[in-house]
């Protein structure tokens, strides 16, 4: 893997860890778990979303 593509794949880890924190904070969670329950996710999918390997479902989207 290249210099730029872990540089790049840090900054989007970083950017949604701040995300699911800020998330957690406007939802009045303390945990990941909470988070994970509220938005219907697995603790996999939690863990992709926190190292950059897939994004959190919009919240305003209508379900299929």
């Amino acid at each position: 893997m290249s210099r730029r593509l872990i540089t790049q794949a840090s900054i989007e880890a970083a950017y949604w860890l701040e995300k699911i924190d800020e998330l957690k904070a406007n939802l009045g969670l303390k945990t990941d778990t909470e988070l994970c329950v509220d938005l219907g996710l697995s603790r996999t999918m939690m863990s992709m979303v926190r190292t950059g390997r897939a994004e959190l479902p919009s919240l305003t989207s209508s379900p299929a």
